[in-house]
């Protein structure tokens, strides 16, 4: 992880800078627990809340999921997948929404440890829940790459094996990890996300070269992150996003499927496979839907589709 620790600190630096054209935060909002220590990682089946403290001084949370049957002296260590909230939302909030309840399940079904983090401005009236992606207030690329490493240090579980996925704010988060960090995951999953927007110095794209195997949910019907951009962040569009990762993993064989199952939604599946890294970037439309992450009932799950792909690479 020392590289990839160089690399995220270098980046990170870069932007610390004024952000304009966004609000700043009150100092309310950047209130901590002053009593939270990082908790010991709990080495059994079921969900723990726990705290975790960040190397510069931040005192975070965090929702820990260990899948039913977990061993931690098992001879294969078990992928983890990691998760963020979106703006609005928190970790505990995101963990019961009925998307992540699918998760939970097939975790289960599967033996994946889940990481539900916590985004810094949880506690806001204000802005609550949302990810802090360029360090300027709370170092939130710090505190998701430190504690990445503690859990896996801590626990029975795959370093090479580790998803990150995320919806709308936590997908926007997600992509700039995906970026800041590739080496961490094996892949990415964004939900109604997205890459830049006007209220940031993240660049619309993830920069040029960057490897990783992505795959994109997004609702047409989508008005709070709208899928061809713009809405009230100035946002970037949702198949930007997909093309720049298309063009990075350097793909060659794209295809286009309609799928039409025997539920509401239909959807036009889009996927590459690279011809030099081997990485794969979908793109799936979820036609009629909103702004949330789909299930079963919606005619599109994405908890299991995300897993699935996961599985894949």
């Amino acid at each position: 992880m020392q590289t990839i620790t160089h690399h995220l600190a270098a980046v990170v630096a870069t932007l610390l800078l004024a952000i304009p054209g966004c609000a700043p935060r009150s100092s309310e909002e950047l209130a901590t627990a002053s009593s939270a220590i990082t908790d010991p990682v709990p080495q059994a089946a079921g969900r723990y809340n726990l705290r975790f403290d960040v190397s510069n001084g931040d005192q975070r949370a965090y929702i820990l999921r260990l899948p039913a049957g977990y061993n931690p002296f098992a001879a294969a260590p078990y992928p983890l997948v990691y998760l963020f909230h979106g703006a609005g939302q928190s970790a505990d909030s995101f963990y019961g929404r009925p998307g992540m309840t699918r998760m939970e399940a097939l975790a289960d079904v599967q033996g994946k440890i889940l990481v539900f983090a916590q985004g810094a401005f949880g506690a806001s009236v204000t802005t609550p829940g949302m990810w802090d992606d360029t360090g300027h207030l709370k170092n939130d690329p710090l505190f998701a790459q430190e504690l990445l490493a503690f859990v896996l240090a801590n626990l029975n579980a795959d370093p090479a094996r580790v998803l990150a996925a995320g919806f709308s704010n936590g997908g926007h988060f997600t992509h700039v990890l995906g970026a800041l960090m590739p080496a961490a995951f094996r892949a990415i999953g964004v939900v109604e996300g997205y890459y830049g927007a006007t209220c940031s110095p993240i660049p619309a794209t993830p920069p040029a070269g960057t490897l990783l195997p992505v795959f994109i949910v997004h609702g047409d019907a989508d008005t709070t992150v709208p899928i061809g951009g713009g809405g009230t962040g100035g946002f970037t569009s949702a198949l930007d996003a997909y093309n720049a990762w298309y063009s990075n993993d350097t793909c060659t064989l794209p295809t286009a499927i309609p799928i039409t199952p025997p539920a509401t939604y239909t959807f036009r599946f889009t996927a590459c496979k690279a011809a030099t890294s081997g990485n794969v970037v979908r793109f799936t439309t979820v036609f009629g839907l909103g702004h949330e992450w789909p299930v079963a009932a919606n005619g599109f799950d994405a908890s299991a589709r995300l897993l699935d792909f996961f599985d894949m690479q």
